[in-house]
């Protein structure tokens, strides 16, 4: 973390203060920055919000400024605790405020404004759309869309300055009381309450949020009503907001170009239900165009300066530490770019080559600056495919949430490339097989992603299964899976999967890892989820680990839930019990079969009237053959002992 000097305050907000301040780096150089403050009212609060911010400055898109630095402090003339977040200073006009103000005539004579381009209209909203919805698929909401928080930088449009309820993966509540407005934070668990409301506080707030009654969580609609209002804005060079809009929308027909009056009338709609949200905004044909046309004018730019970086191509056979350094010196080059990941992709296939993580950073900012170019893509994917194996640490860039993010960007740029589609899932398979890299694929958002593209894909089918069990075989990741409703997902597959007999390993993994959740008992129990394991069982009576799969999913539910355990004696199949007794005798060499096999025995043997089944089919002569077959591993005889208790015990009831 760089050391900041904050120096003098500029402007006064809600949440706190902005201030002037110098970033002194380690290499003694230092440079102007600007330090949003804000004051907490105690550490623990202080802490939470630190947090949240932190995660904010993992998002990473072009068009999202986040935090360069996030540090604490203590105010000693107020006693209390700072959060202070450190943002670039960017030149002028370094804000859409300003650049309406430059094209707003002092004397205010009519007809002497200068009016924006309706190209460089069209950019911006393109720009500003493209990030708001990168921002909704990350987990997060802007909710204090305005001029003075869209920025400008070498000519592109940048959303920052995020309202203080986006941090929160839980949005807050909002609800106006005899003293002013009461936020309820999920996660900070804290009240912030704003005493006396200021006068702009809520312009660019939609009218639902504005009731004096009850209260409504926000959603993406928050967003895509300030942009309504910043499309009039542009148009008309207005920084004001009226209390009511009514009259903006009157002057609606005088806005002669058809896409924006269009998007002005759909974003700033008053009322809730009509409203469109941020994902329903990106889909109408209109806006895809805008998005495209700002994204082509970005690509054309950065080519442009790219082709003029000099740069000096090293020999191929040239050690890491050379190749990388060099692509550092001149990392916008396109031509470098291609010739030096063709190095390092020889240079990581050997085994005994391992980067620094610096290194690691070098080549994954070259990814990102040229995500346009589908062969540098390629050919970067390659070299993660090589670099992921030999990941250890957790702070490892290339098992990052930054990593995944790019990824997932590539994915969705390179939609119909199914080859590239392919790569980024080897790759994302490889990562998940790290607990921290599992993690990251949570905090990347990318389930939801993953699922969706198996509709375009079904040969990914497979892979897509594999990264899932590896997500859900964490339990802090099962939070993120319930909200994509991922269980639900993989359940839905199973047609599929009985059809094919390649997914079933994948699938009955998945449902094992769910079945460990309790959460998801409900859903298992809509799909039938004990009759369709006994129907897999009953088909694949030769198929070691997918019977493995099948019996730690039945145990863990018939342990779980009685319904459940009773639901084996009503399956639809002539007497699963049978199908039980049958499996265990061409799979009896196999010792993960038999370990699950034997938990789940342990667990039917727990339940009376499935004892009697059990009973009657002699598995008690069954679990001791397990106990002196398996007598070296004790786990094995374990449970098989427990089974063989549990039936003996009946034997004697019986008696």
């Amino acid at each position: 973390m760089s050391n900041v000097t904050v120096q003098n305050a500029i402007a006064w907000g809600v949440q706190g203060k902005v201030c002037r301040g110098v970033v002194n780096s380690e290499d003694e150089s230092k440079f102007d920055c600007i330090v949003k403050v804000i004051e907490c009212p105690d550490l623990n609060y202080g802490n939470k919000l630190f947090n949240q911010l932190m995660k904010l400055s993992e998002l990473d898109h072009k068009g999202v400024l986040v935090p360069e630095d996030v540090f604490l402090s203590w105010e000693e003339s107020t006693s209390s605790v700072n959060v202070n977040i450190v943002y670039p200073d960017l030149p002028d006009p370094c804000s859409l405020h300003e650049l309406i103000s430059n094209h707003i005539d002092p004397s205010e004579t009519p007809g002497e404004n200068i009016d924006i381009p309706i190209a460089q209209v069209h950019k911006a909203v393109g720009e500003i759309i493209s990030a708001l919805s990168f921002i909704k698929s990350s987990g997060f909401l802007h909710l204090n869309l305005k001029p003075s928080n869209v920025f400008i930088q070498s000519g592109h449009f940048m959303v920052g300055d995020f309202g203080l309820p986006a941090l929160l993966s839980d949005i807050a509540t909002r609800t106006r009381t005899t003293e002013g407005i009461l936020y309820k934070f999920t996660e900070l668990e804290y009240l912030y309450r704003i005493v006396e409301e200021p006068k702009d506080l809520h312009r660019y707030h939609p009218p639902e949020l504005k009731s004096m009654s009850g209260s409504r969580m926000y959603d993406s609609k928050t967003d895509v009503y300030g942009l309504g209002l910043l499309i009039y804005q542009m148009l008309f060079l207005k920084l004001e907001v009226p209390d009511d809009i009514s009259d903006w929308h009157r002057n609606a027909k005088d806005i002669e170009d058809p896409i924006l009056r269009g998007l002005f009338l759909k974003c700033a709609d008053p009322e809730y239900e009509t409203r469109p949200t941020i994902d329903e905004l990106v889909d109408l044909p209109e806006v895809q165009h805008l998005m495209e046309v700002a994204e082509r004018e970005r690509i054309a730019n950065k080519r442009l300066k790219s082709a003029s970086v000099p740069h000096k191509i090293v020999p191929v056979d040239s050690p890491a530490e050379v190749v990388i350094e060099n692509l550092a010196s001149a990392i916008k080059s396109e031509e470098l770019t291609r010739a030096s990941f063709r190095a390092i992709f020889a240079i990581t296939a050997k085994n005994n080559v391992i980067l620094d993580d610096a290194q690691k950073g070098v080549i994954l900012e070259a990814a990102k600056f040229h995500e346009e170019v589908p062969d540098i893509q390629d050919k970067f994917l390659a070299i993660a495919y090589n670099i992921i194996p030999t990941i250890e640490e957790e702070s490892d860039t290339f098992a990052s949430v930054s990593l995944c993010q790019h990824i997932q960007t590539v994915m969705k740029r390179y939609a119909v490339h199914e080859n590239i589609i392919f790569e980024c899932l080897q790759v994302i398979l490889l990562i998940s097989a790290h607990r921290f890299g599992a993690r990251n694929i949570c905090k990347a958002k990318m389930l939801r992603v993953l699922a969706d593209l198996t509709g375009k894909y079904p040969a990914n089918y497979k892979a897509v299964l594999w990264i899932m069990w590896g997500v859900l075989a964490y339990k802090e990741n099962q939070k993120d899976a319930m909200r994509e409703h991922i269980g639900v997902w993989i359940y839905n597959l199973a047609d599929t999967a009985q059809k094919k007999e390649v997914l079933l390993e994948p699938f009955t993994a998945c449902l094992w890892t769910l079945s460990n959740y309790k959460q998801n008992l409900e859903d298992f129990k809509k799909v039938s989820g004990i009759d369709l394991l006994l129907h897999i069982v009953h088909d694949y009576q030769q198929e070691p680990r997918i019977l493995r799969n099948c019996c730690m999913a039945l145990a863990n539910a018939v342990e779980a839930d009685e319904i459940c355990a009773y639901s084996v004696i009503a399956s639809k199949i002539d007497d699963p019990f049978i199908v039980l007794r049958n499996i265990y005798k061409p799979n009896r060499d196999n010792p993960e079969f038999v370990e699950a096999y034997a938990t789940l025995l342990a667990e039917l043997s727990s339940y009376d009237e499935i004892r009697y089944e059990l009973h009657r089919l002699n598995f008690l002569e069954l679990s001791k053959e397990i106990e002196v077959f398996y007598s070296a591993s004790e786990l094995i005889v374990k449970t098989a002992s427990k089974a063989t208790a549990n039936l003996e015990a009946y034997k004697l009831e019986v008696k």
